[in-house]
């Protein structure tokens, strides 16, 4: 499965003094190179596009040739891109793609086999002398999708007793350059009722302070109670990014949740997951 890689946008935290900064970090070897026996055959070197959304349109910024069995790692503050920009890394066989266009570049896939495990690069975010990193990837055929929903919960936060807190990272792409409107983002209790609602634009990462059971005292909520988040118009890939200190030292943990799709198998899938979205969203 061909995946996009967005380049998370860097962003400070409540004392404004200190940033947590992103990066990507590509590869050009596939996931099943090991047990392929034909794999020599597929050795070749690629490049690695860094598009840039300019209202309409897509912008070649940078384009990186990586050897095979190569990986490279790009860095956000590496580039002149404004925080409100969206920027995406395309993985291509070819050189010379196209340094204008409104629609992206379908990505070059590395797959030798039929696993539908998607390709994926790590996400790298780092805060002080502190790093954390997961794999991830924003799949093509989501990337074609102008509709869809999310709904998560905050299982994987651990701000309970931390002083900065839990950031949640939302993030949309779409292969339409033209694409950017705005949804509603509803942080629920376990009641469904709505503590807070935020506006996340499509092709584009919205970064948000979730509000902290601990804390915080203007919202209905008990100290053991899940959040959960939702949104009716669009698909959103959510990022948990949990900051605390130790010690003056920053400590960053990060992870993204699967869809309830992900959580659930079997004949009566779809029967149970048509049930929680008529509940939830």
């Amino acid at each position: 499965m061909p995946s996009y890689f967005p380049l998370p946008i860097n962003f400070p935290l409540e004392n404004k003094n200190t940033k947590v900064k992103s990066s990507i970090t590509v590869f050009n070897y596939p996931n099943n190179f090991q047990i392929n026996p034909n794999i020599d055959s597929f050795k070749k070197d690629i490049y690695f596009c860094l598009y840039l959304r300019n209202k309409n349109s897509w912008l070649r910024l940078k384009e990186f040739e990586c050897e095979y069995g190569n990986h490279i790692n790009l860095k956000r503050d590496e580039f002149d891109i404004d925080q409100k920009d969206m920027a995406v890394i395309v993985a291509s066989s070819q050189k010379d793609n196209p340094r204008e266009t409104s629609h992206l570049p379908k990505p070059f896939s590395l797959r030798r086999d039929k696993s539908p495990i998607a390709e994926r690069a790590s996400y790298n975010f780092k805060v002080g002398n502190s790093i954390s990193s997961f794999q991830g990837e924003y799949p093509y055929r989501m990337a074609l999708q102008n509709k869809g929903s999310l709904f998560t919960f905050d299982a994987l936060r651990l701000d309970k007793s931390l002083d900065q807190g839990c950031y949640l990272l939302l993030m949309n792409l779409n292969v339409d350059a033209s694409v950017g409107t705005k949804n509603t983002i509803s942080i629920l209790n376990t009641k469904k009722t709505v503590q807070k609602t935020y506006s996340a634009l499509s092709n584009n990462f919205t970064i948000l302070k979730l509000p902290n059971q601990k804390f915080e005292e203007n919202y209905n909520l008990n100290n053991s109670e899940r959040l959960f988040i939702k949104c009716s118009s669009n698909t959103f890939v959510p990022i948990f990014i949990n900051i605390g200190k130790i010690n003056k030292n920053y400590q960053i943990s990060v992870e993204h949740s699967h869809p309830p799709s992900e959580m659930l198998w079997g004949i009566e899938k779809s029967i149970i997951l048509g049930k929680i979205k008529s509940k939830w969203i």
